[in-house]
């Protein structure tokens, strides 16, 4: 909101940055204030490590990429979204994009009932978080005319209270509006079709078993990691854990695609997954 980022000056912050995110700016603002460390010399590698090393890195690259039918089938266009910009704040992950566009036409289905419902009680402030929450994600899925209907009724119900209700007629054209942009964000989210099981379970057969002192300390490793939003620790857990053997790799594999999903609710369930083999 204007004046939000004086707001946040006053309180001592060095900086302010909205939502939805963007990358470049989000970084080139990080860079302002961090001082890089110097860089370490680097090490010379032996040949046949280097060759080794590029050639798992090939591999690894090839196992990643297949099964990338869905990435062909990703539209260039969307009505109501921006899909070059929602692709520019995920760093050009198709699969992602589409993961979470489809997730949000399961999730916001009945938010607009939902907010009725809340101002039909003059509850304005779970109206409000409502409406704040389609907002943001709206914003992040570069939905733009469902995001300006929402920053447009969230100015009626961000301040309002039963003493002070925002007018009728007009809060109800606000909804309305909002209502529209939903319905039409969500008819062009459902033409990409349902979208298969992303996430990589393990082979059939019987699933390896780890050691109930590893299985402990990877869940706890797993739970850190999913609270911190840390992708890249994530990925480094399922290594450690394939390192140990390579029977393990569906482990590796599975931490991997939950993470490059951003899935943390599957790393907990997996965390959870790991205790119970530990007898926890």
């Amino acid at each position: 909101m204007s004046g939000d980022e004086q707001k946040s000056i006053d309180a001592g912050m060095n900086d302010h940055i909205t939502k939805p995110i963007d990358p470049d700016h989000l970084f080139a603002t990080l860079r302002k204030w961090i001082r890089p460390r110097q860089m370490q010399p680097m090490v010379s590698v032996p040949p046949e490590i280097s060759k080794a090393a590029a050639e798992q890195t090939a591999q690894e690259a090839r196992r990643r990429d297949a099964g990338t039918v869905q990435d062909l089938q990703f539209p260039e266009a969307l009505p109501g979204f921006e899909l070059a910009e929602g692709l520019g704040r995920l760093q050009g992950n198709r699969k992602l994009y589409r993961k979470l566009l489809i997730s949000f036409a399961d999730d916001y289905a009945a938010s607009v009932a939902e907010i009725r419902q809340a101002l039909d009680a003059v509850d304005f402030g779970r109206a409000h978080s409502l409406v704040h929450s389609l907002k943001g994600v709206a914003g992040n899925l570069a939905a733009v005319k469902l995001q300006a209907a929402a920053v447009a009724l969230e100015k009626f119900v961000k301040h309002a209270d039963k003493s002070k209700p925002p007018p009728p007629e007009a809060l109800n054209f606000a909804l309305s509006a909002l209502e529209q942009a939903l319905d039409e964000a969500l008819a062009a989210v459902r033409t990409l079709g349902a979208l298969q099981a992303e996430t990589a379970e393990p082979a059939a057969g019987k699933t390896p078993v780890l050691s109930p002192d590893i299985a402990q300390k990877t869940a706890r490793r797993l739970r850190e990691a999913a609270e911190m939003g840390d992708v890249s620790e994530i990925i480094a857990i399922g290594k450690d854990v394939f390192s140990s053997s390579g029977e393990f790799s569906t482990y590796q594999d599975k931490m991997r695609q939950l993470a490059q999903n951003f899935d943390f609710d599957g790393i907990v369930r997996l965390a959870d997954e790991l205790e119970k083999q530990a007898g926890l």
